[in-house]
């Protein structure tokens, strides 16, 4: 996860918690642009693990399904293995510059390092000075290439007409 995700992430939805970004929960990374499905929007990226089951998936998934700044979530594979990736709005005034500066006043930056639970390095990113630099594009893998009859949706299956 960089630096600009670590930043942008406690303000996107108040029904986010710390929990959501360990890999009890499936969390795997999280990314600023899809090379698979590129939008040109200034969107976070959440990635989980499709395979795992429990009680803070089924908590996760109820909560960020109920997100107004949710637009929209599929599956993707890398790797043979099955991901749920859910695409935030990053909210207007958060939004990095064009060189990568973030802006944050002391609520935000309190803010900020409240979520991530005093983390060492979030209060050195954040108390070292009042604009902060990052990182902002982190492209996420691409998708497993399949043969020309698989699609994303699935397996198509082609109706052959009777000869006579």
């Amino acid at each position: 996860m960089s630096t600009f995700e670590k930043i942008v992430i406690p303000f996107m939805d108040c029904s986010m918690t710390t929990i959501d970004f360990t890999a009890a929960a499936g969390f795997i990374d999280s990314y600023t642009s899809d090379p698979d499905k590129p939008d040109g929007e200034n969107n976070i990226y959440l990635v989980y693990d499709d395979t795992i089951r429990n009680d803070y998936v089924t908590s996760r998934v109820n909560r960020f399904n109920k997100s107004k700044l949710l637009k929209r979530k599929y599956v993707k594979m890398v790797n043979n293995t099955p991901y749920y990736i859910y695409v935030f709005c990053v909210k207007p005034g958060l939004k990095a510059s064009t060189n990568g500066i973030i802006h944050l006043t002391k609520d935000e930056k309190v803010t900020v390092l409240q979520f991530w639970n005093f983390s060492n390095d979030m209060v050195n990113v954040l108390m070292s000075d009042s604009s902060i630099a990052t990182k902002y594009t982190h492209e996420m893998p691409l998708e497993d290439y399949y043969p020309d009859n698989y699609n994303n949706e699935g397996i198509i299956i082609k109706k052959e007409e009777a000869s006579s």
